[in-house]
């Protein structure tokens, strides 16, 4: 039977009982819970109902005797609210016993409840209606007697019905909550019983199909566990054989533990035979390996063939290197005598691009430092340039200065002229005060000299000035000229310079070229010597190499190759 099959008849079995376990413990509490429903609808709600009849006679009997103790004066309010009540209470006391005569269960509750009925009806009603017509009346000494000797006798005898049946069915109430622990305790031992059941049938089924399964299991794990350590020969711990599954998971794993030990031996066999060097073996012998394996023939096919192709060449090509030895160490000694010549060669170059060098690289720096003199001067002559603007700048503002000059010079001779005027006008007024104005005519006098003095300074200084004015034109003229001169030597200084700096750099340039040629004759140099030492070493591993040759030659033939 195949594993599956054996897994699923397990579980089957396990799901199966747990599937019946669980419907009987449904049906116990479907069970439960219909006696619960029907020991609520039933003697629960019955009580209620019976606590109605009960408490609405009590009720009655209380209006009744409130209405007697307010007495005759407050009868017109208090009878109306007892009347009210009492009809409340009839009322439920009605709604009481129509339910009470559909949920009662026993006959002997129906016909209590017929007896308490009838009493109400032929005996408490009539005296009812007696002590309420005395009080409408107002005869409360009748109704109070009445009340007492009728009336209230007969609601204690209903209570005492009422009580009893109300006794009754709390009895009834009892016995549903026994039926309903007994149900209770009939499906819990049928589950409890039910479950051990359940339980023994898992464990046993589980135990069977675990050994069923493990034992294999166990032999095909040993098995793997010898096989990864190497050994292939443990294919006889496999003992299991079945149909099933494992059965021929363990079949599988014995035939492949016994191909894999063929596979090594043979392939340690024949690694053996090319380890001594026999690379004669018929391709024909090997074995046909299975599958991925196939691999492994095709392997050796190709390292047997490539071996005896390989080592033929080599064979071959070891008399080739013996004869082309000797040629390369006759050409390496030309190579080496044509060295040293070309290296004497080279030596004189260096030496005399050592010498163009050297003039170069003076000449450069003989034309930078007559660029920079060159600058110098250009820097000086803009020194002297800008002094000589700083000049023509201020000779601009003494220019001006005199002019303002002028200007006060013109006001100063309006003023000696007035001057002069007032100063004839005070002499005639003098002369015309006589003898009074004598002193103020010497004053007259005295100021018309000071206004003729001033006004020939006046003259003078204007003649002065208009001579400054004119040497100052000329000396803006010759500054003009100057600056023009200097500016033009600045910049045939600064073009010489130019021509300078790029003769330095030119020269700079060739000096670097230069360098740049005698590090490459160094570095032809440094080959050329390479090349001689090379060439020597060259001949010297031309001679090892032809008798490495014959060594190799030698080495090849204690091999043994296949015909083909």
């Amino acid at each position: 039977m195949p594993i599956k099959k054996k897994l699923i008849i397990s579980h089957g079995s396990i799901i199966v009982s747990t599937f019946i376990l669980i419907v009987l413990l449904l049906c116990g509490m479907m069970a439960f819970e219909k006696k619960l429903v029907q020991m609520y609808e039933g003697p629960t709600t019955n009580i209620w109902y019976s606590a109605d009849l009960y408490y609405t006679q009590i009720d009655i009997q209380r209006s009744v005797n409130r209405v007697m103790a307010e007495g005759v004066d407050a009868l017109e309010e208090t009878y109306p609210a007892m009347e009210a009540e009492i009809n409340e209470n009839l009322q439920i006391m009605d709604e009481a016993y129509l339910l009470l005569k559909d949920n009662l269960i026993t006959e002997e509750d129906r016909a209590s409840l017929e007896e308490i009925q009838e009493k109400l009806n032929n005996e408490a009603t009539p005296h009812r209606t007696e002590v309420l017509r005395l009080l409408k009346e107002g005869d409360f000494e009748a109704a109070h007697e009445y009340n007492n000797t009728y009336y209230k006798p007969t609601v204690d005898a209903i209570k005492v019905l009422i009580d009893e049946l109300e006794e009754s069915i709390h009895q009834t109430a009892e016995d549903y909550c026994n039926e309903a622990k007994v149900t209770a305790i009939i499906f819990i031992i049928l589950g409890i019983v039910m479950l051990a059941a359940v339980t023994i049938v898992a464990v046993y089924m589980a135990g069977k199909v675990t050994a069923i399964i493990t034992a294999p299991v166990k032999e095909i794990t040993e098995a793997s566990q010898v096989m990864y350590a190497g050994d292939m020969s443990g294919s006889k711990l496999i003992t299991y054989e079945s149909e099933d599954e494992l059965g021929v998971l363990a079949a599988s794993m014995r035939g492949t533990m016994d191909n894999l030990d063929s596979y090594v031996k043979e392939i340690s066999e024949t690694l053996v035979e090319i380890a001594q060097g026999d690379f004669t073996k018929d391709f024909n012998q090997i074995t046909d390996f299975l599958g991925d394996f196939a691999s492994i023939k095709e392997s050796f096919v190709y390292i047997l063939k490539e071996f005896n192709i390989t080592l033929t060449k080599i064979k071959d090509a070891s008399a080739q290197v013996d004869t082309g030895s000797d040629e390369i160490a006759g050409a390496a000694n030309d190579l080496a005598a044509g060295t040293g010549e070309q290296a004497s060669a080279v030596e004189e170059l260096t030496a005399t691009i050592n010498t163009v060098s050297s003039m170069a690289e003076k000449a450069a720096t003989e034309a930078e430092a007559a660029y920079h003199n060159m600058m110098e001067s250009v820097q000086e002559a803009e020194a002297e340039k800008r002094q000589m603007q700083e000049l023509q700048e201020e000779m601009i503002r003494i220019k001006e200065i005199s002019g303002e000059i002028e200007a006060i010079i013109t006001t100063i001779e309006e003023i000696a002229s007035q001057t002069s005027l007032l100063s004839l006008n005070a002499s005639i007024e003098a002369a015309r005060a006589g003898d009074a104005g004598r002193g103020f005519a010497v004053v007259a006098d005295q100021i018309g000299k000071l206004a003729t003095d001033s006004a020939q300074a006046a003259v003078n200084t204007r003649e002065l000035i208009g001579k400054t004015i004119e040497e100052i034109d000329k000396g803006n003229e010759v500054t003009e000229a100057t600056a023009v001169g200097f500016e033009r030597i600045i910049k045939e200084i600064g073009a010489f310079a130019g021509a300078a700096k790029a003769n330095s750099e030119v020269s700079k340039a060739q000096a670097q070229a230069l360098a740049q040629v005698e590090d490459g004759i160094e570095q032809i140099s440094t080959v050329t010597q390479q090349n001689a030492a090379a060439s020597e070493e060259c001949s010297a591993i031309s001679e090892e190499l032809a008798a490495r040759a014959s060594e190799l030659e030698q080495l090849v033939g204690n091999f043994k190759l296949h015909r083909s």
